[in-house]
């Protein structure tokens, strides 16, 4: 598929929930500060009880603001009560640097209009049947369509995303594409046995005890035109193996590493 999102050279670093290393995740600072080392920003989405898409990794806000409560069960005025910043420690929970600061949980359409140059990779968590929907509005109003890769773990979640996009935005693999591929591989890739819609696999570098980044798999899903983004790799020596076993892609939470990788 042609889309913006693939157009600039490889490898592409994305910025883990922007720059979870260094910040709050999913915060505005976070991806303030993954955007000055880099264009491509990786983050979650889910969907408030009023309509509103947030960014946020976990249905609950417990791990990331100490309240146990989740976003579906919240309205986006309830939300922007809560410090997205209350967990977020860098030496263990010693210290707390970001806490009362005002880093709240950021809506979708604030960040994709902040940062309007940035391409972004959401994943859609939220199950609900409407969810979908709001995200692709939101994509729409804001006029971010070419510059996203939509990603889902769930296929009923994926494959309600792809019955509703346009045409021309890009989604990568959910577990059970990816997994069929897997079992096709292993077992040679026969001839003409498995296809997907995906544009991107975004997978770990292993999987229980399969290796998912050896340059034969890789260049398997080249000859497919779908490019392999690792996760969440933030060791250098562990980004030049998969760089120069083919992988198009890393994610990490240190996006500054990229430097060290310019082409």
């Amino acid at each position: 598929m042609k889309s913006a999102y693939f157009a600039s050279a490889r490898p592409r670093f994305l910025g883990h929930r922007g720059s979870a290393g260094h910040a709050p995740e999913n915060t505005l600072l976070s991806f303030e500060i993954a955007a000055q080392h880099v264009k491509y920003l990786e983050t979650d989405t889910w969907i408030t009880r009023d309509g509103v898409p947030v960014f946020l990794h976990d249905e609950s806000l417990l791990r990331t603001c100490g309240v146990d409560k989740k976003i579906s069960d919240l309205t986006w005025e309830e939300v922007q009560a809560f410090d997205a910043a209350e967990t977020f420690t860098l030496d263990g929970g010693k210290t707390f640097p970001y806490r009362g600061q005002g880093h709240g949980i950021p809506s979708v359409e604030s960040i994709l209009k902040k940062f309007p140059g940035a391409f972004f990779n959401i994943e859609l968590k939220d199950s609900r049947p409407e969810a979908s929907t709001k995200l692709l509005q939101t994509l729409s109003r804001c006029e971010a369509t070419e510059r996203v890769l939509l990603a889902a773990e769930h296929d009923v979640i994926m494959q309600r995303l792809r019955s509703e996009k346009p045409s021309h935005v890009p989604t990568s693999a959910a577990y059970g594409e990816v997994y069929a591929f897997l079992i096709w591989f292993l077992k040679g890739a026969p001839e003409g046995a498995y296809k997907t819609e995906a544009s991107a696999f975004q997978i770990p570098h292993q999987w229980q005890t399969h290796n998912l980044s050896s340059p034969a798999m890789i260049e398997k899903l080249h000859t497919m035109n779908i490019e392999v983004h690792y996760w969440t790799i933030n060791e250098k020596p562990l980004i030049r193996k998969l760089l120069d076993a083919g992988a198009d892609g890393i994610v990490t939470d240190l996006p500054e590493l990229a430097a060290d990788f310019a082409l």
